[in-house]
């Protein structure tokens, strides 16, 4: 085994000298079981493998910016530049015509598209309506993936929902609220002040923000923090209490909201969270890279991803895989660290 290692090694530094494989690509992942835990009550396999293929135990070699850590559930994975050991992907024999901007945007679609659907038994999607696009797709649009497994699941009469981006589109929103939640939702950009629209939905012309101001895109719209929203509505729904269900669907503005929330503990008060994330694949790859590490940080914080799709309405030409492929998608995740105790 030991002649047969030496002989990869030997073959890969000669590749290198020639120029065949480029050092850069060589990016090292180890996966361990032992850092991340997931609930007792999933019970899932231990060779449960993510949309890339791999196991829980399997090394995974991808060339990304040191950066950008890919966390499947049950693993934690750090990207090195240790060439020891070394471990060439067997997707990668034409190395050589691939650029390093291709190979990291090739991972991050891949971890934004990864669904880690078996982390949830039971999971439905609330709200939607069937719309077209302007290049003939018909598809449900709006609909947020909700687990319903009992130590997560938002319990009708008892809930609390927080809605960030309604844009005049209701559905999720009386759906939570025929569900049996009191729903609270926030919208700066639609032209109505703060009324309840029925009984327990209750609107606020008001954006989501990682700072207190009270002008919003130069009008003068407040933009609050989560945590300032939430003082705020204390009055209304109890102190200390759980947010069941937190749907952030700003616009872009998710990537200076996400790092604020984290930071401030709020994420310690939210049960479930779906958070629609939008992509310029345009941008200079360490911006993509930062994104993608803001989205690793939320699951290295516990949030646990149960469900994730593309939004059909965002397709993008990807010159970087000579593919197409979707500039926003809609992700979702319960906190592993907010169960309900007594189910």
């Amino acid at each position: 085994m030991k002649i047969v290692f030496r002989l990869v090694l030997t073959l890969t530094a000669l590749l290198l000298c020639l120029n065949i494989i480029s050092l850069d690509w060589l990016q090292f992942c180890y996966a361990t079981t032992s850092n991340y835990s997931t609930p007792k009550f999933k019970g899932l396999p231990t060779d449960a493998k993510n949309s890339m293929g791999v196991s829980d135990v399997d090394f995974l070699v991808e060339t990304v910016n040191n950066n950008v850590n890919f966390q499947p559930t049950r693993s934690k994975c750090k990207f090195s530049a240790k060439l020891w050991p070394l471990i060439v992907t067997a997707n990668a024999t034409n190395l050589k015509n691939m650029t390093m901007k291709t190979q990291m945007v090739s991972h991050i679609v891949d971890y934004f598209s990864w669904t880690n659907q078996s982390a949830c038994q039971i999971s439905h999607y609330f709200g939607g309506l069937m719309v077209s696009s302007a290049s003939g797709i018909v598809s449900m649009d709006g609909q947020k993936a909700i687990c319903l497994d009992p130590v997560v699941a938002p319990r009708p009469d008892q809930c609390i929902v927080y809605s960030f981006g309604i844009n005049y589109e209701w559905s999720f929103d009386d759906a939570m609220d025929l569900y049996g939640c009191k729903v609270f939702s926030f919208d700066p950009s639609m032209n109505v002040s703060n009324h309840s629209r029925s009984e327990n939905v209750f609107f606020y012309q008001m954006a989501l923000s990682d700072v207190d101001k009270n002008e919003w895109k130069k009008n003068f719209v407040p933009s609050r923090t989560l945590s300032s929203i939430y003082k705020m509505l204390q009055p209304i729904h109890g102190t200390n209490v759980t947010i069941d269900y937190l749907k952030i669907d700003i616009e872009s503005a998710e990537w200076i909201v996400l790092p604020q929330i984290l930071k401030s503990g709020m994420l310690d008060k939210v049960r479930q969270l779906s958070v629609e994330i939008h992509m310029d694949f345009n941008e200079a790859v360490n911006v993509c890279c930062e994104q993608a590490n803001i989205i690793h940080s939320l699951e290295d914080y516990g949030m646990v991803r149960f469900d994730s799709k593309p939004n059909v309405y965002s397709v993008i030409t990807l010159p970087q895989r000579k593919s197409f492929g979707f500039a926003a998608y809609e992700i979702a995740w319960y906190n592993n660290r907010v169960l309900h105790l007594n189910s």
